[in-house]
């Protein structure tokens, strides 16, 4: 392993995993290690709050400088970092859900793994936020015993070794990789049948999180689907949608140079939100470069101008032209949005600024799931809750 950089990531970021930063910083200083560490969490509303007093305390009682603010995970910290260590499930699946298409899957591990006295079915370090005083003690006791055996563990290891793989991903068992059972849900379908006219009697590629429910309905309206699944669950998925037209595919989207082929149009519907930023460039290349002439390249990810203070990925509409207007010769948005009733969408249609989402009952809004009828709009593209793209082919890609 090339280098050692450990992320430690627990919810809040100032009890857990800034306590195992702080102890593994320590242990690796005191052994002469020229290690790094960092931590961070997945809970907005607590960036930027002082670390837990009592885990300061603790810290001191044993000479661990123990001080810091908090600060939420970001896409880079995952290419940052050759360990990243979750200290509980929840977090560990959150850290998943940032990289469905698994590009640092062997990276991530649970702090329980590596406590010298821990039980397999015990891998989680418990959140002591609400707990008595005493359970401080025991969370530093823990953490020690981990960190101590993770600064062992590296140490062991040759330049070009690694740790073995998590014992931990026995908690997604069932789930085959990153995104194999996001299913698609009435919102993600309404977008593919929305795509009608632009598919219709054209070769298509469908870029996929492993449910083959997409593609299976494009290949109603289009000549010939070739969708490029995540999941290794290619022959359940031919055995499940039979169709003369529809041929599934193992890979990813970083994949498509090895399709060799041309299409009228690439969907990607929510693909381009969960790929890490510094990778962007490349998926977009590879995009361009499998688009035939006069092609269409369909995207679609989270609206942050609506989602502010929501851990859901994605770019503000303008964001999202700048990035594809750099790549395609040309860019349309386009608002997808659940209707509201009666005032609530006259409201909605009105807010071209967002203001709503300063207030209560916006931000309560954007939480609930309001189904069917899904509304498409090039005139609401900034204030709908997901930003569709658009994109021509580029004018200057050389074959």
């Amino acid at each position: 392993m090339a280098g050692k950089s450990v992320l430690f990531v627990c919810q809040g970021n100032i009890c857990r995993s800034p306590m195992a930063q702080a102890l593994f910083r320590s242990l690796a200083a005191e052994q002469k290690k020229d290690f790094t560490c960092s931590s961070a969490g997945f809970s907005p509303h607590l960036r930027g709050m002082a670390y837990h007093p009592i885990c300061a305390e603790e810290c001191a009682k044993h000479g661990v400088a123990f001080d810091g603010q908090s600060r939420t995970v970001e896409p880079g910290d995952l290419l940052k970092h050759n360990l990243i260590i979750a200290m509980d499930r929840a977090t560990l699946n959150q850290l998943w859900a940032m990289d469905p298409i698994g590009e640092n899957a062997t990276k991530f591990y649970l702090l329980g793994e590596f406590d010298s006295q821990g039980k397999e079915d015990r891998l989680e370090i418990e959140d002591p936020i609400t707990s008595p005083k005493k359970d401080f003690t025991r969370l530093y006791e823990t953490v020690r015993r981990c960190c101590e055996q993770l600064v062992k563990k590296l140490s062991a290891l040759r330049e070009n070794e690694c740790l073995p793989p998590s014992r931990a991903l026995k908690v997604l068992e069932g789930r085959g990789a990153p995104g194999q059972d996001l299913a698609e849900g009435p919102a993600q379908l309404a977008r593919f049948q929305w795509l009608k006219p632009i598919v219709e009697g054209k070769k298509i590629l469908v870029l996929d999180f492993g449910s083959g429910e997409g593609a299976a309905l494009l290949s109603g309206f289009a000549h010939h689907v070739i969708s490029v699944e995540r999941g290794g669950n290619v022959p359940e998925l031919e055995e499940k949608f039979s169709s003369w037209n529809l041929l599934f595919v193992d890979g990813g989207p970083l994949d498509l140079v090895d399709l060799k082929q041309k299409f009228d149009v690439v969907v990607a519907l929510g693909m381009i939100s969960c790929i890490l930023r510094a990778r962007l460039p490349l998926f977009l290349d590879q995009v361009d470069r499998a688009l035939a002439e006069g092609g269409c390249f369909v995207s679609s990810c989270p609206n942050q101008e609506v989602h502010r203070e929501r851990d859901v990925g994605g770019f503000r509409p303008k964001e999202l032209s700048a990035l594809l207007r750099g790549r395609f010769s040309s860019v349309r948005l386009i608002g997808n949005y659940s209707r509201r009733k009666r005032w609530r969408q006259v409201v909605f249609s009105l807010d071209f600024f967002n203001l709503r989402m300063f207030t209560k009952a916006g931000k309560a809004e954007v939480e609930q799931d309001f189904g069917s009828p899904q509304c498409f709009s090039a005139h609401f593209w900034r204030q709908a809750e997901t930003t569709i793209a658009l994109c021509g082919k580029s004018k200057n890609r050389s074959p």
